[in-house]
This record gives C-alpha cells, sequence and structure tokens, in this order.
C-alpha cells in the first residue's frame, strides 16, 4: 500500500487559491517590497496574455504552511499574493462604480472576503466582511483600507504599488477590464505546496531556494526561444538553440555580461531594448516579429521556428561575440586593430582605433552604435569596399567621442537615460543601411547636442569655467590634450598615468604658496587649470612635495607626461596662470576632439 506524501502540492487557479482559504504573513517574514516597476511588469505580462488569448499565466510557486487554527502562513509567496489581491481590489472598486459590474464586483469581493458562494454582498458593505489575507502589522492598516475602497496616503512600498495598480487599471475600457479581470479569475495560476503543521515551513523554504541559481536574462529568454519549438519533432530545434546560447555563456561566464551582449545584438536589429526590462522588450519584439510571418497558405506565424533559428544563429555567430568582447575589453585585440587601422589608413593616427575604443568603453550607452559599424567592417570582404567602410567607420566613432566626451567634460557627466533610445535605434538604422559610408552620422549627433557641446565656441567657453574633480572624466580630457602634445607615446603607458592637483588639494598646505597668499584657494584647486598627470615612472619629492611651487619643478621637468613638464615654463603658480592654462586646455580639447 502507498503511503500518502506528508507535502500536498497541486496546480490551482490563484482566485481558487483564495476562494477556499484564509491567509496570514507570519511576523518574521519581510514587509511587502515590491517597487512599483515590478508591479508594472506582472500587470503588463498578464495583459499580454488577456490580448494573446493565452491558455494560461503561470506565477510560480507558494508555500503555505499550516498552523493548526484554519489559517495559512504565506512561507513564500507573499508579494504576489498581496499583489493580485489588491489589482481584484481595484477592479472590484471599477465594477462598483455607478453600479457598472455588480456581479464581477461580487466575485472579486468574494476573494478578498471570506464570504459564502451565493451570498450577496456590495463593496459598499466591505466593512462588515472578514478578509482573508492579513499582511505584515506594518501594512495591515493600509490594506484594510485598500481592500475596502478607500482613499489611502501616499508613503510606503504598498502605497506605491496601489497607486500604480489604480492607474493601469483606471486607464482601461469597461470592456477591456472585464476581459482583464476574467482572465485573472479563470486563467492565472499556481503552484501551491500545502504544508502540515509539523513540518518545518522554513526548512522547506530554504531548500527550495537555496538550490541551484536564479535564472538571469539569458535563461529565461532561452526558455521563451523554446517555446516556438514544439513537441518531439522539434527536438532538433530546441538543442540548436541550446548550443548557440550555451556558446554565448562559455564566451561571456558572468550572466550579466552575457546579457549586455544580446540586448546590444538584438538592438542592432530592432531598436531599443530596455536594460531594466531586457527579457520583456526582447520577447515582445520577437513576437511582434514572429506574428508578422505567413506561412505560403497564408497561416498567422507558420514560418516562426524558422525566423527564430536564424535569428539565434545569426546573433549568437562566434565573430559577432568576439567582436562585442573586443570592443569591450580594456585593452582591445591588437591583431584587429592593426587589420582595421590599415584598413582605415590611421596606422599613425593619435586618434586610431585603440584610443577611440578607451575613450569610448566607459560610456556602455554607446556600445550599439559601436558594434554596427565595427560589425559592417567585419562583413566585408572585398578589400576596396572594406577600406571604403573603415575610412567612414572611424570618421563616425571619431565624431562619436567627439560628441560623448565633450558632454560629458561640459556637463560633468553624459546621462544613458537621455541617449540609449536614440543611440539603440540609430545603430538599427547602421546596421540596416545599404551602405554605411553614405551614413549622416554627424547630423544624427547634431540633432542629439541639446546644448550645442558641438559648437567650438561654446564648448571651449564652458571648459574655460569647469570645475573637476578627481575622476575618469578629468584623465580623460588631460590624456587627450596630452596625446596631442606628446612627441615620444611610446615612451608613455597613458593608462597608468594619474590624476594631481598643482595647487595641493590639502589645506594644510596653502600657507607656503606664494602665489595664493590673500586667496581663496577653495575656488582653484578643482579648475581643471590647476590639473595635470603624473606618469608611472614619475618621481615625487619626499615630504616637501606639496609645500610649494618651487618643489614640485624638478619632478615636473623629469616627468614622462608633455603636459606636466611644460609647467617648469612658469616661475610661480598664480590664479592667473591657472587661468591661463585652463583656456589653452580649452582650445586645445576643442582640437582634439575636433566635430566637423
Amino acid at each position: 500500500m502507498t503511503q500518502p506524501t506528508v507535502v500536498q502540492a497541486e496546480a490551482t487557479r490563484f482566485s481558487d487559491l483564495f476562494f477556499h482559504g484564509r491567509f496570514e504573513v507570519p511576523w518574521h517574514q519581510r514587509y511587502y517590497d515590491w517597487s512599483p516597476n515590478e508591479v508594472s511588469d506582472l500587470l503588463e505580462d498578464l495583459k499580454e496574455a488577456v490580448e494573446a488569448k493565452s491558455d494560461c499565466y503561470f506565477l510560480g510557486a507558494v508555500i503555505l504552511a499550516g498552523n493548526g487554527g484554519g489559517t495559512w502562513e504565506i512561507n513564500d509567496g507573499q508579494q504576489r499574493m498581496v499583489t493580485v489581491s489588491l489589482v481584484s481590489a481595484a477592479f472590484c472598486r471599477r465594477f462598483a462604480r455607478d453600479d457598472s459590474d455588480p456581479q464581477r464586483e461580487a466575485i472579486a469581493l468574494r476573494l478578498l472576503f471570506d464570504l459564502e458562494a451565493n451570498r450577496p454582498c456590495r463593496l459598499v458593505d466591505a466593512d462588515e466582511y472578514t478578509r482573508r489575507l492579513e499582511p505584515p502589522r506594518n501594512d495591515s492598516a493600509v490594506y484594510r483600507q485598500m481592500i475596502r475602497g478607500r482613499t489611502i496616503g501616499t508613503n510606503g512600498k504598498l502605497t506605491a504599488a496601489w497607486q500604480r495598480i489604480e492607474d493601469f487599471v483606471g486607464g482601461l475600457g469597461l470592456e477591456e477590464s472585464r476581459d482583464y479581470f476574467d482572465y485573472l479569475i479563470q486563467r492565472l495560476e499556481v503552484a501551491c505546496l500545502r504544508l502540515p503543521p509539523e513540518v518545518d515551513a522554513n526548512a522547506v523554504f530554504e531548500t527550495i531556494n537555496s538550490r541551484g541559481r536564479t535564472l538571469d536574462d539569458l535563461d529565461r529568454l532561452r526558455n521563451h526561444l523554446y517555446s516556438y519549438f514544439g513537441g518531439d519533432s522539434d527536438l532538433a530545434g530546441k538543442e540548436a538553440i541550446h548550443e548557440h546560447l550555451e556558446r554565448i555563456r562559455t564566451l561571456f561566464p558572468r550572466g550579466k555580461t552575457a546579457a549586455a551582449y544580446l540586448r546590444c545584438r538584438l538592438q542592432c536589429k530592432w531598436g531599443f531594448l530596455r536594460g531594466s526590462h531586457f527579457y520583456r522588450d526582447a520577447r515582445r519584439a520577437l513576437t511582434e516579429r514572429s506574428r508578422s510571418l505567413t506561412t505560403e497558405a497564408g497561416e498567422q506565424g507558420g514560418n516562426s521556428p524558422r525566423y527564430v533559428s536564424v535569428l539565434v544563429e545569426d546573433v549568437c555567430s562566434p565573430a559577432a561575440a568576439e567582436l562585442f568582447r573586443m570592443m569591450t575589453s580594456t585593452n582591445p585585440d591588437p591583431g584587429f586593430v592593426e587589420v582595421f587601422d590599415v584598413a582605415a589608413g590611421s596606422v599613425t593616427s593619435r586618434r586610431n582605433l585603440t584610443v577611440l575604443l578607451r575613450e569610448l568603453g566607459g560610456y556602455k550607452v554607446t556600445h550599439p552604435l559601436v558594434f554596427a559599424l565595427l560589425d559592417r567592417f567585419v562583413r566585408e570582404t572585398e578589400g576596396r569596399r572594406r577600406r571604403r567602410i573603415a575610412k567612414a567607420v572611424v570618421r563616425n566613432l571619431q565624431q562619436l567621442s567627439a560628441f560623448v566626451l565633450r558632454t560629458a567634460f561640459v556637463r560633468q557627466r553624459f546621462a544613458p537615460s537621455e541617449f540609449e533610445r536614440k543611440f539603440a535605434d540609430y545603430a538599427r538604422d547602421i546596421a540596416a543601411a545599404t551602405d554605411v559610408a553614405d551614413l549622416a552620422f554627424g547630423e544624427f549627433l547634431g540633432g542629439c547636442d541639446g546644448w550645442g557641446v558641438l559648437d567650438d565656441a561654446y564648448f571651449i567657453r564652458a571648459l574655460r569655467n569647469t570645475r573637476m574633480k578627481r575622476g575618469r572624466m578629468a584623465r580623460q580630457l588631460l590624456r587627450g590634450v596630452n596625446r596631442a602634445e606628446q612627441n615620444d607615446p611610446p615612451l608613455l603607458n597613458e593608462e597608468k598615468t594619474t590624476l594631481e592637483h598643482v595647487l595641493p588639494s590639502a589645506a594644510q598646505h596653502w600657507p607656503t604658496w606664494r602665489g595664493f597668499r590673500d586667496v581663496d584657494c577653495t575656488d582653484w584647486v578643482d579648475r581643471v587649470g590647476n590639473l595635470t598627470l603624473m606618469g608611472p615612472t614619475d618621481n615625487r619629492a619626499s615630504a616637501n612635495f606639496n609645500r610649494s611651487f618651487q618643489d614640485k619643478i624638478g619632478s615636473y621637468k623629469r616627468s614622462s607626461v608633455a603636459i606636466t613638464r611644460t609647467l617648469c615654463e612658469h616661475r610661480e603658480w598664480t590664479p592667473e596662470v591657472v587661468e591661463e592654462r585652463q583656456n589653452l586646455i580649452a582650445e586645445q580639447a576643442a582640437a582634439v576632439w575636433a566635430f566637423p
């Protein structure tokens, strides 16, 4: 005779779970913690499922522990159960308004409150009802007001989630609301594990959540791609998808890097995909494109598996992955760089591919543009066309670097959110262009310039008044200016140069600097004209190094950095000298990062 299992597991509709139970969140569980974005993700996912008429939407597993008193403790699944109940409460309020749908209003109330199936009920009488779900204590009072249809405050994650839900439901028409609510009641499913009181619920939770690793975007995208291949007959298609994506996993063992590559690659095909919602946006884009395909007989989506197979094979090609790895590396592959520079005629240029990749490498928002341009060069095999493309690519990368760095220098930042959609969409245009050499890349960047940084006069004027703390931008600025002055570049490893204040940043040294007596030094320390670079082998004099300008001159004179050696031309360091030097650096920067 088979012994029955202790832990009972079943697949069930979310609504049935609520209709036949009462629940509470144990005191030791964390409070409600979903952000409005996570709530929006669930709402939008369900909306897509409704529109696609999906058989079900599976919301994962919940673990319920019996407490012996008829109420189940939510050991895992609090965030989802609370969120779904709030969605039901918002629809309840929607259907109660003007008595628009009393039947669905009653169904929603039965989900929220412990009511008999045939008992007449209305939202206005909710104070008389016993709620099914008891959230953590700090959320309890607010939750009670929400499900009873009352207005609440604006503080806390639970209220932020409620506001997002109300905004979403309020944007639906009555028929849309009915379809959405019906799907929520009839098609939303979970896997429910019920544990009797004698089982240690925390041990079960720990076992489930500590085995294996959390799915990342690559895993989730792969699972979605599998869905285009049904049954055993398409097993070969699934295996091919698996092999291609595993190759990417091997090349980029860190999940975030693999996802960054896939996002960059797919944006070159489809345009902008949000980084924070990469899987969702990629899935939506893939669904839209696969639906647009038809078989010869006109059946919708008949060529989807073929499209997916070709897409994945192309996106995961070794050449493309190696290109991305090369262009994002701190030390770009010298073999590739040499081949490219020879084709572009930039071998002797001080702004060759290595320099451009290093300048742009820290600005991930530019990766789709850089990849799309270099990929056109990689794909071309005919010699003359390849040289023509290389010249166009290096010209466009120089323009991109000029726009990015000029913006960063003047505004003290380069905000990805302001450019990522424009850059990703234009990367798609580059990939689709007939001839990359004919692209109006400069005009595109000009359209992105909302501050006038591409105008030399404005840029120089703005940089003359700029202060910079120690950091990447100050080093980039001075390295670029120095590169134009350095006559012995092989002798200097500029990546190992460090930033130096001429007038020291420490106030304890200021009294011994004659040129700054009776001057507020805080106004001058972080001026660009007061900054310079020191080479990795440059010697600093002992403890007296910062006592005066004269104590520094010896080290500056022997420096391996050209712009630092020129400091010896000054007999004294004064505010006037700093201002003069800053004006010169601004003019030199405009020439280094020139824009036609």
